[in-house]
């Protein structure tokens, strides 16, 4: 494991990395070894990259293991695993951003899929491989074949994300802007939506309830304005949260101690009229044909279409309900703390199971949105 003095951590090389991957294995990953020292996995190289980044999580989860494996109990100092060189290997790039990126686990596989895309699309194996041309090719296979400018978007968001990570990690800044001025071809040909807040108007927001009708966007609509929900809180919204009868919504959102926010409104009559018409296939509020709840891109990219046919332009976004909201219950509630409750962020001096057993409390935010933007037009006539 390279040359240690004792008490010192272990020093580590190319070496005492391979050694470290054939002495670990998970979940029936199985390492072969060539005479170079490179490694291979079902008959694949597995780049460098990738190994270190896998070691290094194993490291940071499971020290003890770790120790074990190795023989060597002072884990501590194999935090320090020297980063193999970067490269302008596009599987490299995509490698070392996932094992050194504080993105979720699910956002990672999802860029490094997206890059393994570009790599089969345009057949790109280093950065300067990624011409304009390439890049155009990519372009129009993912318009044939993904649907809704968003998804389309995001796509090309973690190409550019990925890549451009290059220059976190000592790659040569020229050719990674380079590649970023050729990268702006790839856009949907849409405006943008804008980054600062763009609260909904009155007169838009009656506009799409029209076009959305006696459906079940009227409710997705009428809870989202009425209880602050981005459309990923209205995709995972959930019965239990909900009492029809008593008009309350009430949850705490998070997995951590320290991101778990309670969340309280009142609901309208509408909003209540609204979900009692929609038929129950599980936990989730709103569901698909097949009772499984709504994907956000689905969703995102069904807004769209909805958005379209009540004649708004793209940069009336659905994030605008939410603005809306916030804005309106911020500046029309007597206590603006319930305003930060119905949006979801820290109350100071409210406490969680207070929020929870007080719903009610949040009435007047509430009221304070529907100030703005009611009364809601009528159902249409059957």
């Amino acid at each position: 494991m390279g040359t240690q003095k004792h008490g010192e951590p272990p020093v580590w090389n190319q070496e005492a990395l391979n050694q470290a991957v054939k002495t670990m294995h998970t979940s029936g990953q199985r390492f072969t070894w060539r005479a170079d020292g490179t490694a291979l996995l079902a008959g694949v190289e597995v780049p460098q990259a990738w190994l270190w980044g896998w070691v290094r999580e194993q490291l940071i989860a499971r020290p003890e293991h770790v120790a074990k494996m190795t023989g060597l109990p002072e884990v501590a100092g194999l935090r320090n695993l020297p980063l193999p060189r970067p490269s302008l290997k596009l599987d490299d790039l995509m490698t070392r951003y996932a094992a050194d990126n504080p993105a979720t686990l699910r956002a990672k596989r999802e860029a490094q899929a997206i890059v393994q895309r570009l790599i089969r699309v345009t057949g790109a194996a280093t950065l300067n491989d990624l011409t304009t041309e390439a890049l155009l090719s990519f372009k129009a296979r993912i318009e044939a074949e993904v649907k809704g400018p968003a998804t389309r978007q995001a796509y090309y968001g973690r190409v550019r994300t990925v890549i451009g990570f290059g220059l976190k990690i000592g790659l040569d800044q020229a050719q990674i802007r380079g590649f970023l001025d050729r990268a702006k071809v790839l856009w949907t040909g849409e405006a943008l939506p804008p980054m600062e807040p763009q609260p909904i108007s009155r007169e838009d927001y009656h506009t799409l309830l029209k076009a959305a009708g006696t459906g079940p966007w009227r409710a997705w609509l009428l809870v989202a304005l009425n209880c602050c929900l981005s459309i990923d809180e209205v995709c995972g919204l959930q019965w239990p949260w909900l009492d029809l009868e008593r008009g309350t919504f009430a949850c705490i959102r998070g997995k951590t101690r320290r991101k778990r926010i309670p969340r309280a409104a009142t609901l309208w009559p509408e909003t209540i009229t609204a979900l009692k018409g929609l038929s129950r296939k599980g936990p989730y509020v709103f569901t698909s044909s097949h009772g499984t709840r709504y994907n956000r891109n689905t969703r995102v990219n069904d807004y769209a279409e909805l958005r379209k046919a009540a004649g708004l332009p793209n940069t009336v976004t659905f994030n605008c309900l939410r603005d809306g909201a916030y804005s309106a219950a911020s500046q029309g509630a007597p206590d603006e703390r319930w305003a930060r409750v119905l949006a979801g962020h820290r109350a100071a001096g409210l406490q969680d199971n207070y929020v929870l057993r007080n719903p009610e409390k949040a009435r007047a935010a509430c009221d304070a949105v529907a100030a703005v933007y009611g009364p809601f037009p009528d159902l249409p006539s059957s």
